[in-house]
């Protein structure tokens, strides 16, 4: 089922027959999907999608007020939540700047201080139409309200369920339930939803997609982060399955973490073929301290742990474990130095082969004297099935940079032998005889 194309039929559907409900276990990506339904919608004319959390609050007057809150925000153009300073405290302080104006010209000041004193938000009428800022004019949109983190409110459920009935059947507005029902108890809780809820859906994350969404939407700080994400979600997505976290923000807080591995290990010039592995083993330390099961021993230190980890990832190898990032990990502090120092160490070697130069250096900073040594080696060794996964993308495109930007080569790909060269690597792989890394 196509969770997403569900969420939208409810929402573009004429008639109103109650609320929806999304379910499913925490960090399994329900939120993600909802918001990836309100940034579409809202970038059009028919809709205004309004997501509200309900976590931590304590009453339904909180619950009222969140509401206009948040309409009131999208009705003044703005889609997403603002969590340095409310709308309400900048409408205030507009509304305080023109009351000292006419304060000092005005004999109606004082009238008009009375009447600004009121909550900007009383104002505002929560109904199924509301009137938006959008590109310089006002559009008449259907709103639609969703309600995050049902489970995790200090309200009575019952009590809840009945606020939310209001805006969905008095009200007429398409209402969105987004929930942990394994985290909410009660038999009475159950039979009133029924009265609420049209449909449930439970949403069982599509992992390989989710990720690639991820991905896809990373906003990169360091250039060339989102392209090496992209090169290697194969591996990425090994790493999130064997982790068996299921819970999407930690894999994006790992995402946002090695950016600034990569960032550091590119700005140092070491060479980079191996950032990939050590993703892969930074991410499986990561994933398993979050989950509490790295940890130290009295004797041994994190030498059992480390153990533990290889067992449970595939393609976790002791020499692309650096202390430097699990300590990191563990104690929160960042030493640049030290992880310098230790790539330095590991990965570089002060003479590399021109075909080894020519795969993975800055393409910017190869040389004539390296594209006609390295082109013809890395050929080779791609027509022989010798070259891994990685090194492989990096040839092609690197192949395909020096055509686009007409680079003089020594020899042109022959993309038929590079099949020929895959089906040898695929009977390697196959091969006892053999132990292939990803990336080579």
């Amino acid at each position: 089922m196509d969770v997403r194309k569900e969420i939208m039929a409810y929402i573009t559907t004429n008639q109103n027959s109650g609320a929806l409900l999304l379910t499913g276990t925490w960090g399994c990506g329900k939120t993600y999907l909802i918001r990836q339904v309100r940034d579409e919608l809202n970038k059009e004319a028919q809709y205004a999608v309004v997501i509200v959390s309900l976590f931590g609050i304590d009453s339904i007057q909180g619950v009222a007020r969140k509401v206009k809150e948040s309409v009131f925000k999208i009705m003044m153009g703005s889609e997403e939540q603002d969590e340095k300073e409310s709308w309400g405290k900048k409408a205030k302080s507009v509304l305080s700047s023109v009351t000292a104006v006419l304060g000092e010209f005005s004999n109606y000041a004082k009238g008009v201080n009375t009447a600004l004193s009121i909550n900007p938000y009383d104002l505002v009428v929560v109904s199924s139409q509301i009137s938006c800022r959008q590109n310089g004019t006002t559009v008449k949109k259907e709103l639609v309200l969703v309600f995050d983190d049902f489970e995790r409110s200090k309200i009575d459920k019952i009590e809840l369920l009945g606020a939310i009935n209001d805006y969905c059947e008095n009200d007429g507005i398409k209402t969105i339930l987004v929930a942990d029902e394994e985290h909410i108890d009660g038999d009475e809780y159950k039979g009133f939803k029924e009265k609420l809820i049209s449909r449930t859906i439970k949403v069982r994350a599509d992992y390989a997609n989710v990720i690639w969404l991820i991905i896809n939407d990373y906003k990169e700080t360091a250039q060339g982060y989102k392209d090496f994400l992209e090169n290697n979600i194969a591996e990425i997505s090994l790493l999130f399955i064997e982790s068996r976290t299921d819970n999407i923000r930690s894999f994006k807080a790992f995402l946002m973490d090695y950016e600034r591995v990569y960032q550091t290990w590119t700005q140092s010039g070491i060479p980079t073929e191996h950032m990939s592995e050590v993703m892969y083993s930074f991410g499986a330390v990561l994933f398993e301290y979050k989950n509490n099961s790295y940890r130290e021993n009295e004797k041994y230190g994190y030498l059992l742990a480390d153990g533990e980890i290889k067992k449970k990832y595939s393609d976790c190898k002791s020499e692309y474990m650096l202390n430097s990032l699990q300590k990191w990990i563990v104690s929160g502090d960042w030493n640049e130095k030290a992880f310098v120092k230790e790539i330095t160490y590991r990965f570089g070697a002060t003479e590399r082969a021109p075909d080894q130069i020519f795969l993975y250096h800055d393409f910017w900073d190869l040389t004539q004297e390296i594209i006609f040594e390295g082109v013809p080696i890395a050929l080779q060794k791609a027509y022989e099935g010798k070259l891994g996964r990685g090194a492989m993308i990096n040839l092609l495109q690197r192949t395909h940079r020096l055509k686009k930007y007409a680079i003089s080569a020594p020899a042109e790909i022959d993309y038929g032998r590079i099949s020929k060269g895959l089906d040898l690597r695929e009977e390697m792989m196959k091969s006892s005889a053999y132990r292939v890394y990803i990336n080579g």
